[in-house]
């Protein structure tokens, strides 16, 4: 997909981004302000995520990648626009980077219980264990959060190496709710946010 997107065509990106241009700066990691009402929104979606107390949110950085979010427009218009904000997380430092820089890639996340793809959890709580979370110390933790676009979703199963014909992701459901998805293309996700946290 990456490879035969024309980057010539006009570009835009979200009116809260700083301006960017693919010649100069493609990729920007801006650091919010605890005052912004962006850094006010991100962390009271996290917080009630997590489900723990004593949450302390010691730091938001927007992701601001061109190439990626280009693409990820590109497969609004031929995939039904489900877009919901979903979390991972890895424990690899090098993963993360990789992850900002180029996106996500199946190679990060096996196969697994619904599925050969990427993997997003519905609640931080669930990201937040090992071995999905990173911690950058003893007290600092970090997780991306992401707008996946899911499209129509079916169930998935340990052995499903592509969704259901008509559906784009799949789903596992846990207590009569979905507790996590799984894509088959990598450039579905785009990863906005990574939040460093603790938590008593």
């Amino acid at each position: 997909m990456r490879n035969t997107i024309n980057f010539n065509s006009s570009l835009t990106y979200p009116s809260h981004w700083i301006t960017m241009s693919l010649s100069e700066n493609p990729i920007q990691f801006i650091k919010l302000s605890q005052s912004s009402q962006e850094f006010q929104d991100i962390s009271n979606l996290f917080s009630k995520s997590l489900q723990k107390s004593s949450i302390v949110i010691y730091s938001i950085i927007r992701i601001q990648n061109l190439r990626l979010w280009y693409i990820f427009q590109e497969l609004q218009k031929i995939i039904p626009n489900n877009i919901q904000h979903l979390f991972h997380g890895t424990a690899s430092s090098t993963h993360q980077k990789l992850i900002m820089y180029h996106g996500f890639y199946h190679s990060f996340c096996p196969g697994g219980l619904i599925g050969d793809g990427v993997y997003f959890a519905v609640n931080a709580h669930y990201s937040n264990n090992d071995p999905y979370v990173l911690r950058k110390t003893n007290h600092r933790r970090e997780l991306f959060i992401c707008q996946v676009l899911l499209g129509n979703s079916s169930q998935g199963g340990s052995d499903v190496k592509s969704p259901a014909q008509g559906c784009h992701s799949v789903f596992h459901f846990n207590n009569n709710q979905n507790d996590m998805f799984c894509i088959f293309n990598s450039y579905q996700a785009y990863p906005e946010y990574i939040v460093q946290y603790d938590y008593e």
